[in-house]
């Protein structure tokens, strides 16, 4: 016989007779999903008697789960979490209507029981409140990203060998104004060879123009080499070889479409003389504040919204007991990384790790007990009979958020703009 605590053997009990029964004599097994008071022990399954062959019993815990209107005021409930006695009177699930004014009435859901550390260090709020129901009123999260850009000087030759030595190229950005172009006045110092190649990656002769001339003398002149084209110039010590560029650098759905290279070589001695106009390459400086995923739930718009629209309509005899606590969720910074950011909260909404089940996630579901399966996660908003998408605070990029699916489900990172519904989440 062995009893399992999920996958941890607590005791085996061997040699026990056919049809007997053995005995567990170890401590009392604790639910990974919270304490005793929640999830108390209940027993094994299968129950370690009439026993006919090798057994593994597993434990078996209580839900701390009771679907159930709380008959007392709100002035009770927050007395029973200032003097310890919540505890004994209410569990998970527990709900009570709160009137929102213009939002409508909605059913306040106890989702958890000392499980939000308290801002001030002083220990954890008694009871973490979500809406049963979504409010009414949708909320986009923030506006569309916004980038920023500066628009360094287009770097001359590239500093490197081979295929990359003397190149210069519009490729690996925009450039202001969408117009990049440059002329190089080549000294002939040993007779040789100088080779010109030309790259554009639009066929457009409207955008694209190069001429090579020696001496004052045109030698080619192309407009849509969509490979590279190479053109050999037999020279003499003393020539002056001219090469004028232009590209027009129109974006496409990389950002950096339709754009030109331009590569010199010569078997001889030469000197080059570069003059770059009209070329600053766009580059990305950083991500704007509050737009997109950027600065997180922290900065976001619709964390102002809560806080100056929302807040206001709880009730003064309820929002005056109100506990702030810390909320940890993913966010991305303007150099647009990801980090792990820190909140201080008395409103907000959820986040995803506190609703899902993932590896290695931060805030490892604490609402478990209330929101264990996609059924319980549908919501919809107050007078709605249909489930709705609704927006978490976490995310896993920098221009979108996370949200809930009506089928309950993690739906994934949705544009910031969009408009989704919104739920409430509180502290007492």
């Amino acid at each position: 016989m062995t009893f399992y605590n999920g996958s941890t053997l607590l005791q085996t009990v061997q040699n026990v007779p056919y049809g007997g029964s053995a005995k567990y004599t170890g401590d009392t097994p604790v639910s990974p999903d919270g304490p005793a008071d929640d999830y108390p022990f209940e027993g094994w399954n299968p129950q370690p008697t009439n026993i006919t062959g090798t057994t593994k019993c597993m434990a078996v815990f209580g839900s701390p789960l009771e679907i159930k209107e709380i008959e007392d005021r709100w002035d009770d409930i927050l007395a029973a979490c200032a003097d310890g006695t919540y505890k004994q009177k209410y569990k998970i699930g527990n709900y009570k209507p709160l009137d929102m004014g213009t939002e409508g009435i909605i059913n306040m859901q106890i989702a958890g029981r000392d499980v939000d550390a308290l801002a001030d260090g002083s220990g954890m709020a008694p009871l973490s409140w979500v809406g049963i129901e979504l409010l009414k009123t949708g909320k986009s999260m923030n506006p569309h990203i916004v980038t920023n850009y500066d628009y360094p000087q287009m770097p001359s030759w590239a500093a490197g060998t081979g295929s990359n030595a003397n190149l210069w190229t519009t490729q690996t950005g925009y450039c202001k104004d969408s117009v990049a172009r440059a002329t190089w006045t080549i000294t002939v110092e040993e007779a040789g060879t100088v080779a010109v190649e030309y790259r554009t990656y639009s066929a457009n002769t409207n955008y694209n123009k190069l001429s090579v001339t020696v001496n004052g003398e045109a030698i080619a002149t192309d407009f849509a080499g969509t490979s590279y084209v190479k053109y050999p110039v037999e020279v003499q010590a003393g020539d002056t070889v001219i090469v004028e560029a232009e590209f027009t650098v129109l974006s496409g759905s990389s950002g950096t479409a339709y754009t030109g290279k331009v590569r010199l070589t010569s078997t001889g001695q030469i000197a080059i003389a570069e003059d770059i106009q009209d070329a600053p390459q766009r580059v990305l400086r950083d991500y704007q504040l509050g737009t997109g995923s950027i600065g997180g739930w922290e900065h976001s718009a619709l964390r102002s919204y809560y806080y100056e629209t929302l807040l206001p309509l709880i009730p003064e005899n309820v929002r005056a007991h109100l506990k702030t606590v810390l909320k940890n969720h993913i966010a991305y910074n303007t150099e647009g990384k990801a980090f792990t950011q820190t909140t201080k909260d008395k409103v907000c909404l959820l986040s995803k790790a506190e609703l899902f089940s993932t590896a290695g996630s931060i805030n490892q579901p604490r609402y478990k007990a209330l929101f264990p399966d996609n059924a319980s996660r549908r919501k919809r908003p107050i007078d709605n009979t249909s489930a709705k998408f609704w927006w978490l605070r976490s995310t896993g990029n920098h221009n979108g958020l996370d949200c809930v699916e009506p089928s309950g489900g993690y739906y994934g990172i949705t544009g910031a703009a969009s408009t989704l519904c919104i739920l409430l989440c509180f502290f007492t």
